[in-house]
């Protein structure tokens, strides 16, 4: 999915082949749901007849359940299948010229979480329209983090960390500390200090990831109604239950309010949602969740 992926365990026996199999884990999420990939399962499942059923992988179904859960909790701000509008700004970024209004219609007529039919019992996912495109780019780092702290648990390693490109999913403390040391940084140095034990967090706003069309500058994250960037901003950091929770709820925070944040957060088991300064805001932007210290 574009990012780093990084492992910090404390482990008394060398733990070389449970970190690998956590690897492999965000490994296989990646063959799933990245949308930069045109062989990964989620794009070859849009790349498929629509109104039809088609099996999908556990890690899929998964995806796509919890998709629709952040979905509803935001009433419609958080959605997966704005792929087509992402596809559409990331050419007006790499051209410097902003998508027609009728292009961004016709990427738009592709979007709604209510156009996707999950089957979870059977494994079957139907799309209703053709030339549909899934987008997990809001979620996916943080299910793929959740996901690799499981196996590393499930190994004996209860005292670890993943972190993806900023989204990070923290397990036990390490050995003599109330929980795990983290900074939600920005570009120019500022940011938060965390202390986090079992928890997911994840920081969105503009610094690294941004558009810039005729000089102006924008969110990377887009609003699904209008499909266009959010207006740039201060970052705001979330920790949730879960990574995949604070993930999504991050991204609704930029994309529509602090408010509007927390009561998705109240609908998906509760989160801390922390707008950062304005000192730190709309130039420095994107604050991410930096590495153990």
């Amino acid at each position: 999915m574009g990012s780093r992926a990084r492992i910090l365990v404390y482990a008394e026996q060398e733990p070389v082949e449970a970190v690998r199999r956590a690897f492999d884990v965000i490994e296989a999420y990646e063959r799933a749901l990245s949308d930069y990939d045109p062989k990964s399962e989620a794009m070859v499942l849009c790349s498929m007849e629509s109104g039809v059923w088609h099996e999908a992988s556990p890690i899929l179904i998964e995806a796509l359940t919890r998709s629709r859960e952040a979905w509803e909790a935001s009433g419609g701000a958080f959605d997966v299948t704005i792929g087509t509008v992402s596809a559409v700004w990331r050419k007006a970024n790499e051209s410097g010229e902003a998508p027609s209004t009728e292009r961004l219609a016709r990427a738009r007529s592709s979007v709604g979480m209510d156009l996707v039919e999950i089957d979870a019992t059977r494994g079957l996912v139907r799309l209703a329209k053709t030339g549909m495109r899934l987008d997990f780019g809001g979620i996916g780092k943080g299910l793929a983090a959740d996901a690799a702290l499981v196996s590393l648990r499930n190994s004996g390693l209860d005292s670890a960390l993943v972190e993806i490109g900023g989204d990070l999913s923290a397990g036990e403390a390490p050995p003599a500390k109330p929980g795990w040391s983290v900074r939600a940084d920005d570009g120019t140095g500022h940011g938060l200090n965390l202390m986090t034990i079992r928890r997911g967090a994840a920081t969105s706003g503009d610094a690294f990831r941004f558009t810039e069309i005729d000089g102006v500058r924008g969110s990377h994250i887009l609003e699904p109604g209008s499909g266009v960037p959010a207006s740039a901003g201060p970052a705001v950091t979330v920790i949730a239950s879960s990574g995949w929770a604070a993930d999504a709820i991050a991204t609704v925070a930029r994309l529509k309010s602090t408010e509007a944040a927390e009561r998705m957060a109240r609908l998906l088991g509760g989160a801390d949602v922390i707008e950062h300064s304005a000192s730190v805001g709309t130039e420095s932007g994107l604050t991410e969740v930096g590495w153990p210290r």
